[in-house]
């Protein structure tokens, strides 16, 4: 399975396969099946790179750093050298047979389907060429696993056995090879080193006369993961959940646990509180804690954060826990504390708003399953009633669906209902959408515009001024659209993006960039200009996101930290009281910030779980909205406050959303569209659960 369409209506990569840091933890990589490559920053988990390196239909299932130069492989038969910096090719190899795996320590090893590992250096004329220096021969099915440290280089084949070198000079020597399910192995198993002391020799004669002669032949069991913990120490994953821990002087297991239901697939090692632990993760999506005490492995923890198949496990220098598998979400967590989330990472265009919200003409357009835009028009207005009371009877109803082609991987989307534009980016191209009077509304009126990169963001404003941000580039396009017929009038192009960005009338895109130090900073680009000018942040946290209403900036942090900055001088706003907290840890990096029209200062953050509506310059929190139940809510000062509510996994994650121009909060969920209405004086929100319209 390449791809697929998940419930959020994305047709996304479906499964990570490799997720490494690089050496000065600068850089994460994760390699994906759809052959896609992505290079994100360590420290503000952006993505830096996202390129198409090998073709649909291979994977890419294999990755490994040296100092400078990403090194991926799959089936393509290729491996290639990207640099980090630039995301460009700078060296590529071509093998005998399919890519299994890699590994870089001086020499670049790649393991094949064929019987033997190959070894590759680095030229001394030049760094980027590599050359064939040997072969590692072992005969015992193919390379799936290969691991180096120091002097040593391990590897696991198919027929389950384990072969260990250690270089000598230039030359390797072979100093360990055993089948894994060699039962005359298993007699030291969990025993602590102190303990074992008869010679191997004896140990075996004895066993061999307690074991049937039957059941003296070695079954083969593949070996899918292998991690050397120190230079007495070595750890494999095998099919069938065991993972066991080998002595490599003795070549005896000292420990051997059952902690998966199937195969196990990566094992990392790190060392906690001056003690040797393990992490290893498998098909059953299940990650295991194994740690050394007094001598002795035991189990200590697990967590099942991943919904399908963990492929992947990594460990930063700062102790960093990283997970990435079949459901194509990246995990992170400390090694102090792997019950604890501290972030996540959506494949590109699940994390973006799948609604919008178009306040002028009372629409919201849905991106919804199997590529399907729903336009949604708000019906009769709410009447008054006796007592004081409001009957209300708003509701949005589906007027029109539009079709695009199962084969995009639509990215993001803008609407401009004043101009009536449509705006879809995909991975590589736009396609523009507008309402001509002799068709059926909302039909292509520009067939596919090619763009050099991943859309990561489309604008559409007022004027027909089309903004398309990619990796590295912005394009502006003024269009002429008479409602027949789209024209470009002029285009120009800026030679950056910033990683997170708004719009605004005045052609200005506001945004976030990194410097080579790792500090962000807020950047203002002038579209007509493609000048720019930027202020470095203050603050200790980290940005993700900015928001900007009127003459204010807002900037979020990636743990939910959020301060203001005024738009004329760049100074943090004098009412504000500083950096605060507005979402909880499990919602971390997902919180969208929409802005109360008839409340100056009062903004809401949907979050995939949770709505929080707050002020911006209070820290007072009273009151609650229940999602399930009508509950007053006044808009004033005095109780604007934050009303968390858990939506109930019947309706689905919170994908979009947004006010429009009567005050109302429009809630799109994975299966429902509600409106959480404003009413008059004194402005009650009331969630109108009755009057749902279900989407997809």
């Amino acid at each position: 399975m390449k791809c697929h369409i998940t419930q959020f209506g994305r047709i996304v990569p479906s499964g990570i396969e490799r997720l490494c840091y690089s050496p000065d933890n600068k850089y994460l990589a994760c390699t994906r099946e759809d052959g896609i490559v992505e290079i994100y920053l360590s420290k503000t988990k952006s993505l830096l790179h996202q390129l198409p390196i090998f073709p649909s239909k291979h994977s890419c299932c294999a990755a490994c750093w040296s100092d400078t130069t990403l090194f991926v492989g799959g089936t393509t038969k290729q491996v290639f050298g990207i640099n980090p910096e630039t995301g460009m090719i700078k060296t590529s190899i071509n093998v005998s047979s399919n890519v299994t795996c890699l590994a870089y320590s001086e020499s670049l090893f790649i393991g094949t389907d064929k019987e033997f590992i190959e070894f590759y250096s680095p030229s001394q004329d030049d760094p980027d060429s590599l050359w064939l220096m040997g072969r590692l021969n072992h005969s015992k099915g193919k390379t799936t696993c290969i691991n180096i440290k120091g002097e040593l280089v391990f590897a696991g084949t198919s027929e389950g056995v384990i072969f260990g070198w250690i270089k000598k000079q230039k030359k390797f020597e072979l100093i360990f090879a055993v089948y894994a399910t060699d039962r005359l192995r298993e007699v030291k198993y969990n025993k602590s080193r102190d303990e074992i002391a008869q010679p191997l020799d004896e140990i075996r004669r004895l066993e061999e006369e307690k074991i049937p002669e039957n059941e003296r032949k070695t079954k083969s069991t593949a070996i899918m993961a292998i991690e050397i913990m120190d230079q007495r120490t070595v750890a494999v994953g095998l099919v069938y959940g065991k993972i066991q821990i080998w002595d490599i002087v003795t070549m005896t297991i000292i420990a051997e646990f059952r902690e998966h239901q199937a195969d196990v697939l990566c094992l990392k090692s790190a060392t906690l509180n001056g003690e040797a632990v393990l992490f290893g993760s498998g098909v059953d999506h299940k990650i295991v804690l194994l740690k050394e005490v007094n001598g002795k492995w035991t189990c200590c923890g697990r967590v099942r954060q991943h919904s399908h198949t963990v492929k992947s496990l990594d460990i930063s220098n700062e102790g960093i826990l990283v997970s990435g598998g079949v459901d194509t979400i990246i995990l992170f967590r400390s090694i102090n504390d792997m019950n604890q989330l501290t972030y996540r990472i959506f494949p590109i265009g699940v994390d973006s708003p799948k609604a919008k919200v178009c306040s002028i003409a009372d629409m919201v357009v849905v991106h919804e399953v199997d590529n399907n835009f729903n336009f949604y028009q708000l019906a009769i207005p709410s009447t008054e009633c006796e007592k004081g009371k409001y009957e209300i009877d708003r509701e949005y109803s589906c007027y029109f669906t539009m079709k695009l082609s199962k084969k995009h991987q639509i990215t993001t989307f803008d609407l401009n209902s004043q101009c009536s534009i449509l705006v879809v980016g995909t991975k590589d191209l736009i396609r523009i959408f507008g309402i001509n009077k002799k068709t059926a509304p909302w039909s292509i009126i520009k067939e596919d515009i090619n763009v050099n990169g991943v859309v990561k963001k489309v604008y559409v404003n007022n004027n027909c001024l089309i903004t398309i941000m990619t990796d590295g580039t912005i394009i502006t396009s003024e269009i002429n659209f008479d409602g027949k017929e789209l024209t470009i009038k002029e285009e120009k192009r800026g030679i950056f993006s910033p990683m997170y960005s708004v719009y605004n009338e005045e052609m200005n895109i506001i945004g976030l960039t990194e410097l080579k130090n790792g500090q962000c900073q807020l950047v203002l680009i002038d579209l007509n200009t493609m000048e720019s000018k930027s202020i470095k942040l203050i603050g200790e946290f980290i940005p993700k996101k900015v928001t900007k209403k009127d003459k204010m900036i807002y900037v979020t942090g990636i743990k939910g930290e959020f301060i203001c900055y005024n738009y004329d001088n760049y100074t943090v706003d004098p009412r504000t009281t500083g950096i605060k907290k507005i979402t909880s840890q499990n919602e971390i990096g997902s919180e969208r910030i929409y802005f109360d029209p008839l409340c100056e200062d009062n903004f809401v953050v949907l979050s995939r779980e949770t709505i929080t509506y707050e002020n911006i310059h209070s820290k007072i929190h009273k009151g609650q909205f229940t999602w399930s139940k009508l509950n007053n809510l006044p808009r004033t000062l005095e109780t604007i406050s934050q009303f968390p509510s858990k939506i109930s996994k019947k309706y689905g994650i919170i994908v979009g959303g947004g006010f429009n121009l009567k005050g109302d909060l429009i809630v799109v969920t994975q299966q429902w569209l509600s409106i959480l209405q404003s009413l008059p004086e004194p402005f009650r929100f009331y969630n109108k659960m009755n009057k749902l319209v279900k989407v997809n």
